[in-house]
């Protein structure tokens, strides 16, 4: 996140300024806090604009998120910060005093050294600009007075010269704060170039990711247009089945009502013909004498006794009749037809 330039650092992917009391959000970017606040939806919830990422920081909001105290001792170093003043604890260090080995603001070190103005020995006063880092050698709180310029490598503790010679730490094993600096500073090297080897895999996998959501998106359009032309092909068979269908069931229309009519035909015959034998009796036995009826008995009652036994079924024949089936059935071959 940090970069630099003429000694300043704009940390702030939202200000691009100073992290101001930087707060981390779940992805691991860095913002200030009063950026957060300005960004912070409606529900509590961040959307970060570096990467997206939604976090959710809960109930307290955005003051809820964590504050990481190495990244603001890592701001305050890069940027150079001065220290505050070790007499008033408020104001920033102006200067350092060797002699006294102390940071001071000027009301503070005006004060102090004009206290002391009469002592022997002048004091070393050293002005601090802006930008440049007070490099003062800690003191060890155990033993007043001695700087802290060991490191234990047994319990990993800043120790001075008197832990060493009669203190607790006198059988620890130890290196200097130089040589204990230069081997962290190695160590860090390391990790950062490791850190770069990652970084770079993980920016490949990003820019892989970043082609495969247009190839995505295209095998999609591609399914979508070969469903699309599947469909339109069974539509299209679909239309042929049912026009060929209507087609075969006009035709057996066509034939099972001619069969109908012929029917209907040879049933008015019958009929007609029924109709005038029972006529031409009616006629006889309304003119006939008596002698001429029983003489034309016999004949008379074998046309009537068989006029009475025709049997007509005006019900239309099995065959006539046009069955769903026979609509509906699958269209047949031209071969078969033929």
């Amino acid at each position: 996140n940090f970069q630099t330039g003429g000694g300043d650092v704009k940390a702030c992917p939202s200000c691009l300024s100073f992290l101001r009391n930087p707060r981390m959000l779940h992805c691991l970017h860095f913002f200030c806090l009063e950026c957060l606040k300005k960004i912070e939806a409606s529900d509590g919830r961040v959307s970060c604009p570096v990467c997206q990422f939604v976090t959710d920081p809960g109930q307290d909001g955005v003051d809820n998120f964590q504050t990481d105290e190495s990244v603001c001792r890592i701001i305050e170093v890069i940027n150079g910060t001065p220290g505050r003043c070790d007499n008033c604890l408020s104001s920033p260090a102006s200067s350092f005093c060797e002699t006294c080995d102390a940071a001071l603001c000027a009301p503070c070190s005006e004060e102090l050294h004009g206290f002391r103005s009469s002592a022997k020995k002048p004091h070393s006063i050293l002005p601090v600009t802006k930008g440049e880092r007070l490099r003062r050698v800690p003191r060890c709180p155990s033993h007043p007075g001695e700087k802290l310029l060991f490191l234990s490598v047994t319990s990993q503790q800043l120790i001075c010269r008197d832990c060493i010679l009669v203190g607790e730490h006198e059988h620890d094993r130890y290196v200097t704060v130089e040589e204990a600096g230069r081997q962290t500073k190695k160590d860090l090297l390391e990790l950062i170039t490791k850190s770069k080897g990652t970084l770079r895999m993980l920016e490949e996998q990003l820019e892989t990711h970043e082609r495969q959501i247009p190839e995505a998106a295209e095998a999609y359009q591609q399914s979508v247009r070969r469903l699309n032309e599947r469909a339109e092909e069974l539509t299209a068979s679909l239309k042929e089945q049912q026009h060929q269908a209507l087609a075969e069931g006009a035709s057996v229309r066509d034939a099972k009502v001619s069969r109908l009519l012929k029917q209907g035909v040879e049933i008015g015959g019958v009929a007609a013909a029924l109709e005038d034998c029972v006529d031409l009796h009616r006629t006889a036995l309304a003119s006939a004498s008596d002698f001429e009826v029983l003489r034309l008995h016999g004949a008379m009652l074998g046309l009537v006794a068989a006029a009475a036994r025709v049997r007509v079924d005006l019900t239309p024949c099995d065959d006539a009749l046009i069955t769903e089936a026979e609509v509906f059935a699958p269209p047949t071959p031209a071969s078969s037809r033929a």
